[in-house]
């Protein structure tokens, strides 16, 4: 796994972790128990274009497997309410997203019918898919 790469505008570390097939609570729950330097680890929370680009450029692309859309967990839901977005970790919990970018028609609640309501953004990052969340 890469180390942390510090982003000096925001004072954040970032670090792209692939954890297969878990839930939101799961990767929270797996950032929360991380931590670099001293400094307790949380699901990314994104506040601008600028932030945007240095998450990206911090996290390994990955590859989907078995058709799936490869990416990286953020710290927001929607879940308490839907359509209002709010931080969930980090310095930013209970406050609405001030920046988004969402890829075209999301957040759209669609996808596979049995995995239910999409209460969670996920930052893409691959070698075939440009970087969208």
């Amino acid at each position: 796994m890469p180390l942390p790469v510090f982003n000096a505008t925001t004072g954040h570390y970032y670090q792209g972790v692939v954890l297969r097939d878990v839930s939101w609570a799961a990767a929270q729950t797996a950032a929360a128990a991380s931590s670099y330097r001293g400094l307790k680890g949380y699901l990314a929370t994104i506040t601008s274009a600028t932030e945007n680009a240095s998450v990206l450029a911090a996290v390994t692309p990955v590859a989907g497997r078995d058709g799936n859309q490869p990416g990286y967990l953020l710290g927001a839901s929607d879940a308490g309410e839907e359509g209002v977005w709010r931080w969930k970790t980090g310095p930013e919990t209970g406050n609405v997203l001030s920046y988004t970018n969402w890829n075209l028609g999301e957040p759209n609640n669609g996808g596979v019918a049995f995995l239910g309501p999409q209460d969670y953004p996920m930052m893409y990052s691959s070698s075939t898919t440009p970087a969208l969340n």
